[in-house]
């Protein structure tokens, strides 16, 4: 019976951590007010113990404003860690989306993916951040940026 069990185990473990995953669809984000203008936003990633969540918002963001959102750029960002624990970053997605706001000011939103473990890129478009005039890193070591147009292009596990 314990050998069942833990056959069980090990395979919804290796089903769970061998699917690709991709940046939230817009129509799954949900927007709330912010006590101070603006709105937060989330998603559900993993409805597992505990549930994971897509998290964001912006301070800016009208409330017509997510209407218009759509998918722009996705960073994979390693995790960094640094005498400074303000400076100490986890593992994370952040899915970027742009649209068009009231009287035509820009809409932007952030999505961000902190998983609590390594996340890897699981497709072709994934792509080291390119430097800048001085031949010097624009990230941290290890970001990856997706060249794909559209979040299908850009999974990751």
């Amino acid at each position: 019976m314990k050998r069942i069990f833990g056959l069980v185990l090990a395979l919804t473990l290796l089903a769970n951590t061998a699917h690709a995953a991709t940046c939230p669809e817009v129509k799954k984000i949900i927007q709330s007010p912010l006590p101070e203008g603006g709105y937060s936003y989330q998603a559900t990633f993993s409805t597992q113990a505990p549930p994971i969540y897509w998290t964001g918002g912006d301070k800016w963001t009208g409330e017509n404003d997510i209407n218009t959102l759509a998918f722009k750029s996705v960073r994979i960002q390693p995790e960094t860690i640094n005498a400074d624990p303000k400076k100490t970053k986890q593992w994370a997605v952040i899915c970027r989306y742009e649209g068009q706001g009231k009287k035509n000011v820009e809409a932007n939103a952030t999505m961000v993916l902190k998983p609590g473990r390594q996340i890897e890129a699981n497709s072709k478009n994934w792509k080291t951040p390119p430097l800048d005039a001085k031949g010097e890193a624009t990230a941290p070591v290890g970001t990856l940026d997706c060249t794909a147009k559209k979040p299908s292009g850009c999974k990751f596990k």
